[in-house]
């Protein structure tokens, strides 16, 4: 069994390496006083993130921030391909908001996202392409008419 080389502060909950005597978020004393007799188990928590982070304190909040950001960014680009997903109704020009949208979906899937949004973006500028193609077509056919 590998030994842990972190602590939980019993006062704040900071994770602390294993040989600080004193919390450096709250300053309270985290030293363990060993006894004879068994310790009750502390209950452990998980994070709700599957994802581990390893390294001192500071690398784990960067690693923290970083995640957040990159979630931050697969939110961002999901936004814009559902924005063009809906612009793929707009005439003929949909097929370009098809690519658009495939292309941003995509890019937030790379990033982490695992939302039920870039299925439904892509059906969506799917659906919108083919109306709009359908649409361009029935114009010209009933306006300018031309035989198909």
């Amino acid at each position: 069994m590998s030994e842990e080389k972190f602590i939980i502060c019993p006062n704040c909950g900071a994770i602390l390496e294993k040989e600080v005597q004193f919390c450096g978020f709250c300053g309270s004393d985290v030293t363990v006083k060993k006894s004879s007799y068994a310790q009750p188990q502390q209950p452990s928590y998980s994070q709700p993130s599957t994802q581990q982070y390893v390294g001192t304190p500071r690398q784990q909040i960067i690693q923290v921030i970083g995640a957040a950001t990159q979630q931050q960014q697969a939110d961002a680009k999901l936004k814009l391909a559902w924005s063009f997903a809906w612009l793929t109704f707009c005439g003929p020009t949909g097929i370009i908001f098809l690519i658009l949208t495939i292309i941003y979906a995509m890019n937030a899937k790379k990033l982490g996202s695992t939302s039920p949004k870039i299925r439904q973006s892509i059906l969506l500028a799917v659906v919108g392409t083919l109306l709009s193609i359908g649409s361009t077509i029935l114009y010209v056919w009933y306006f300018w008419g031309f035989q198909f």
